[in-house]
């Protein structure tokens, strides 16, 4: 009679540790897999900002290539409410310095009143094209 007392302790017991294995297991995976999501959707939010300011580069690089250098107007400016779209997240500013035939492009992207990114660029006419720097 007491062996049979043993067994079923010992098959309680399993049966616990079985469960607390995986618990442990399924949250493991529960907790990765929500990792990966916000790792995913940090990747998608980082894909739409470079985007968006290669759109605003792409735009400020164009616009300059419009400009007459004859006019010796030495700083433009444009500021944008919604970029990309009419309806996009971002605001966007385009500065441009001109110096004879060299152009100083400065792009930045604001969301939420904050700066996401900035960079400046070079763009330079010369015979044979337009080179950037």
């Amino acid at each position: 009679m007491e062996n049979k007392k043993l067994t079923h302790g010992s098959a309680i017991i399993a049966v616990l540790i079985t469960i607390a294995v995986l618990t442990i297991v399924s949250l493991t995976v529960m907790r990765s897999a929500t990792l990966f999501y916000e790792l995913a959707l940090q990747r998608v939010s980082q894909l739409r900002i470079n985007l968006a300011h290669q759109a605003l580069s792409n735009y400020g690089i164009a616009y300059c290539k419009s400009i007459d250098p004859s006019k010796h107007k030495k700083k433009y400016e444009q500021a944008f409410s919604h970029w990309p779209l009419n309806m996009g997240p971002y605001e966007g500013i385009v500065r441009i310095l001109t110096e004879d035939l060299r152009f100083t492009i400065e792009t930045v992207l604001i969301k939420d009143g904050r700066e996401v990114r900035k960079e400046t660029c070079i763009l330079t006419k010369k015979e044979t094209g337009w080179f950037l720097s």
